[in-house]
């Protein structure tokens, strides 16, 4: 493990393995390199997520606003024809008070990941736009 970057509000680090290991209910976000014009290498936050995550955090935090069976919500999804599992850019914003340093992952194109009991890799679709491809172990 190794710090790549390091600024007063957050560091990234590259844990350096093959396959990354993500807890679903990490407050860690992946850090995902860009070459900038005026600035050179800039980073963006993303969180990985899925609907059976979802489903069981939101059954943690308010049960009676949410669907309650992971299953039948992933078949339902399913169904529907959406993404089981996503990977979404993160909000910033600037504050006016101190907040603790984060610390981020930082996440590689190809780069294997193991989440909600599965083997995929992050691929670049257009833009800045990443997906999780599931593949098998």
């Amino acid at each position: 493990m190794k710090v790549v970057a390091d600024y007063p509000a957050y560091q990234i680090i590259d844990m350096e393995q093959d396959v990354l290991d993500w807890p679903e209910d990490t407050k860690i976000n992946m850090a995902i390199a860009y070459e900038s014009r005026q600035y050179g290498t800039m980073y963006r936050m993303y969180y990985i997520s899925g609907v059976a995550a979802y489903v069981r955090k939101s059954n943690n935090e308010s049960p009676e606003e949410y669907h309650s069976d992971p299953e039948a919500a992933v078949t339902r999804a399913k169904s529907m024809g959406q993404a089981l599992y996503w990977v979404s850019e993160c909000s910033t914003s600037i504050t006016a008070w101190n907040r603790p340093k984060e610390t981020h992952i930082l996440g590689k194109v190809w780069q294997k990941i193991r989440f909600d009991g599965k083997l995929f890799e992050l691929v670049h679709n257009r833009a800045e736009f990443y997906s999780l491809k599931e593949i098998s172990e």
